[in-house]
């Protein structure tokens, strides 16, 4: 597959609580969409994660807390 990988820490440099949820939506895709990615930040190591970028265009990174509270929005290029 040929992705494009970019770090977390490019888009969302604030402090992340532990358990947090991360996923990466294409930006067309409705809000009950399957992510294209997910993943769960469970520890402190797992903060420096990597996100792959499979389709060129838009993207929506949200960031939910345990609480599935959204706690950032972000619509990338």
């Amino acid at each position: 597959m040929n992705c494009k990988y970019k770090a977390l820490s490019n888009y969302y440099d604030q402090n992340v609580e532990c358990p947090t949820l991360v996923q990466l939506f294409r930006s067309q895709e409705a809000e009950n969409a399957v992510p294209t990615y997910q993943f769960i930040i469970e520890n402190e190591t797992d903060k420096d994660i990597l996100l792959p970028f499979v389709y060129n265009g838009k993207y929506r990174l949200v960031i939910q807390n345990r609480e599935s509270r959204i706690e950032k929005l972000i619509e990338l290029n």
